[in-house]
């Protein structure tokens, strides 16, 4: 009779852990989710044969769900076949045989997760909620209906168009009204809820409240931006305001413009420069050095030489015609600029820094378009970020190095050589060259293009004729002169190509 007994609390047991019933929320399946906010979500996947419980009889709510289990349902859930899985095993560290391992694979052919670097699943990794977006994206094949993102879901993220699918969809919400949290772990719980959503519509009910973040100034705003959307120079920024005692937004606020697309290009720019300056002079073997910082493959890497070696870059400045005297010519490199400038005072090397400075600040301003499309619509704001693709600059410096150089070559050849040989500043300049070249020929065309088909897509008319971006009929430009468009000519000619592949190899 105990025996009889025994054998059947044992197969009571099983039928409340792995069996389908039909009981409804009253009666919750399991002991932990009996008044949970996701109680008739996880009622409603157990009884569809998608979800199960853990060893000890209890659903896991708050439990962190595994990636392994996350397969295991999804693949439940989408009717794959989980019995016979032809593929190869592409992962060291998913054991076949495990309870598992059919769904990962399965799900991994499907395309609905991925494995890392190395041959490895993770399956003991707990799923993130983007990683979650794109499962649920992918599986049921849902469509982006457009609308807003939380602040933390950056546009060039690549789960930005799954997560914006998702709560386009009603699917998921935020963590707060202004975050998402992409890079949190999801529980048992949250991930069952977005998949019943995903299922059944019935339990997408919610609206997702999603409260835009508000910036009390510009110089506010610009940190946020910079801070997300160009986080590798922000850490210049980080750098420079621990040396001054100072916030990053105290050091913005000094280089404010009067808009926010204009105030990242010219604040990073300048507080470039605190960067590349500090510890400017060194002493070693009885000679001094000036030494410059640059930034090279996300990291400081000095470049520095002997006063003494070089000439005043006004010298080389004089000598340039007027036809190609670009507008900054003037305050970089003529015999009218401030002898104070470093451009004047340290030659190519001072001329390097302001086009490493430019360069910076080009850069953060390009890579701030995800912000721009995360905001109203307001043709001023896209006019301005469009005129803040300037990259004149990169035409401008560039003619001021080479020509330092060929005045050089020819009058101060002790210059030239000792230039030449500085291998460190040939990678500094190399670095700046390569990436400037590559923003203002490839990038900044591709955005045009880019630009003109999002504002298309919001049904507002744009065209681009160089150098004018019109949209809705009211156009704006970057200030282009004659003698830019001669020094882009100029600087096609051999002497200076010849140079360049010096300085290049």
């Amino acid at each position: 009779m105990l025996k009889k007994l025994m054998v059947l609390l044992i197969a009571f047991v099983f039928f409340i852990v792995t069996s389908p019933n039909q009981q409804t929320s009253a009666q919750s399946i399991f002991p932990d989710t009996k008044g949970h906010w996701a109680e008739e979500a996880i009622d409603y996947l157990y009884q569809k044969n998608i979800v199960r419980g853990l060893p000890n009889g209890e659903f896991g709510i708050n439990e962190k769900i595994k990636r392994k289990d996350a397969a295991v349902m999804i693949a439940q859930a989408r009717g794959l076949d989980t019995t016979t899985v032809s593929s190869q095993n592409p992962f060291n560290d998913v054991k076949p045989g495990s309870y598992y391992y059919n769904a990962v694979i399965a799900a991994v052919n499907a395309g609905y997760l991925n494995g890392y670097p190395g041959g490895e699943f993770e399956p003991n990794g707990e799923l993130t909620r983007e990683e979650m977006s794109k499962i649920l994206v992918v599986a049921y094949d849902l469509k982006n209906q457009g609308g807003p993102v939380f602040s933390d879901v950056l546009v060039n993220s690549w789960s930005y168009n799954y997560i914006q699918t998702l709560i386009s969809n009603k699917i998921t919400s935020g963590i707060s009204n202004t975050k998402f949290g992409p890079l949190n772990h999801i529980s048992r719980s949250e991930f069952a809820m977005m998949l019943a959503r995903a299922e059944d519509e019935q339990f997408r009910n919610q609206d997702v409240n999603i409260v835009e973040v508000t910036f009390d100034s510009i110089s506010e705003e610009a940190d946020y931006v910079i801070k997300n959307y160009s986080p590798k120079f922000y850490e210049i920024l980080k750098s420079v305001a621990k040396d001054k005692g100072k916030t990053t937004t105290q050091l913005i606020t000094e280089w404010k413009q009067q808009e926010l697309f204009g105030t990242i290009n010219t604040s990073v720019h300048e507080i470039t420069h605190a960067y590349q300056t500090k510890d400017f002079n060194s002493f070693k073997n009885g000679v001094y050095y000036n030494n410059y910082n640059h930034f090279v493959n996300n990291q400081k890497y000095v470049v520095s030489h002997q006063k003494e070696k070089i000439y005043p870059s006004s010298l080389m400045g004089k000598t340039i015609p007027t036809s190609l005297q670009t507008f900054r010519w003037k305050t970089y490199v003529s015999p009218d600029a401030d002898e104070l400038m470093a451009s004047i005072q340290n030659g190519a090397y001072g001329i390097l820094i302001e086009y490493e400075a430019y360069y910076i600040g080009d850069q953060a301003a390009y890579d701030s378009y995800g912000y721009l499309k995360s905001l109203p619509y307001n043709r001023s704001k896209w006019l301005n970020y469009y005129t803040s693709l300037d990259g004149t600059a990169y035409y401008e410096f560039t003619y001021f190095i080479l020509n330092y150089l060929k005045y050089a070559k020819t009058n101060k050849p002790d210059v030239y050589n000792y230039i030449m040989a500085d291998k460190r500043f040939k990678t500094a300049f190399k670095n700046v060259y390569t990436n400037y070249k590559s923003l203002v020929e490839k990038s900044h065309p591709a955005r045009i293009n880019e630009m003109i088909s999002d504002l298309s897509k919001m049904d507002i008319t744009a065209k681009y004729k160089e150098p004018y971006l019109y949209i809705n009929g009211s156009g704006m430009a970057p200030y282009v002169d004659d003698a830019l468009l001669n020094v882009k000519n100029e600087l096609k000619k051999p002497e200076y190509q010849n140079i360049l592949s010096q300085l290049l190899k």
